[in-house]
């Protein structure tokens, strides 16, 4: 009895190893039939993402990569999804051709679903209102040094940040004023909209005698003639906040406030610092 028990003890050892070999290779094939599954998926122009049993599911259209706003809209940038009822927007687009042509009012990331209010059809509509994104407003200054704006090469869809400077003036111990100057970024992240036309000045009115009649220094229009006088001015998409501090700053005198256009990279949109900076500081004084 002894010896049966020992034989079947044997045996049943010797097939452990079998089984496990079995159960590894059936693993491996079951990993790799659904990486295969997987990979068929990728560029269908159709995803799902899983809804509850017996939910009803709807397509909606998505973006498909990163889009920036003012991009005109091409069918490779969108793909169709089928989103549960409960999570599509109201309003969401579901056909990809009404989108084909028009632009964007706002930047779109991977996956973000499409509204109208999303995109634009120019066709007869190309002008600024059309392109001032969603809680912003279109404002200009004029830019009177070029430095200013990183040497005059600053283009519209470009994204920027407002470096305001200001001199300032603080009372010492012995009573005397002291002007010191400080800087702060005052806009980050802002939207270029569009930069100004080229003017030239019309000749002032005169008479018959030579004596100027009219504005001495003449008027301006938009010109299309090689010489000419540049008026150089951006306009940007600002917050009513932002555009309240850069329309101040604009406003005072350049020996008592001047401002910075600072271009961002393509794709930058972090925040910018919002500590201020004062000569001390710059030179390390304190």
């Amino acid at each position: 009895m002894a010896r049966q028990a020992t034989a079947t003890a044997g045996t049943k050892a010797g097939r452990s190893p079998g089984l496990l070999l079995v159960a590894v290779l059936a693993g491996v094939l079951a990993a790799a039939l659904m990486l295969a599954y997987l990979n068929s998926q990728k560029g269908s122009e159709t995803t799902s993402v899983p809804a509850a049993e017996g939910s009803a599911t709807v397509p909606v259209v998505v973006a498909k990569r990163e889009i920036p706003f003012g991009t005109k809209i091409t069918s490779d940038m969108l793909e169709v999804r089928e989103l549960p009822a409960a999570a599509a927007l109201v309003g969401a687009v579901t056909d990809p051709q009404q989108l084909v042509g028009k632009v964007t009012t706002a930047p779109m990331v991977p996956g973000e679903q499409f509204v109208p209010s999303k995109v634009s059809d120019y066709s007869g509509q190309d002008t600024l209102s059309y392109r001032v994104p969603d809680g912003r407003r279109a404002m200009a200054v004029q830019i009177p040094h070029e430095a200013w704006a990183a040497a005059g090469l600053v283009q519209p869809g470009d994204y920027v940040d407002i470096l305001a400077l200001v001199a300032l003036t603080y009372t010492d111990e012995s009573g005397n004023d002291h002007e010191y100057w400080s800087a702060r970024v005052i806009a980050h992240n802002v939207p270029v909209l569009a930069v100004a036309q080229t003017l030239v000045p019309i000749i002032p009115k005169v008479d018959q005698a030579g004596n100027v009649t009219g504005n001495p220094e003449g008027s301006y229009r938009p010109v299309g003639g090689k010489d000419f006088h540049e008026a150089v001015s951006v306009t940007f998409g600002l917050t009513p906040e932002e555009a309240a501090m850069v329309a101040m700053i604009d406003a005072m005198p350049d020996n008592q406030a001047q401002f910075r256009i600072l271009v961002r990279q393509t794709g930058d949109h972090t925040p910018a610092p919002s500590a201020s900076w004062d000569l001390l500081q710059v030179m390390g004084g304190r």
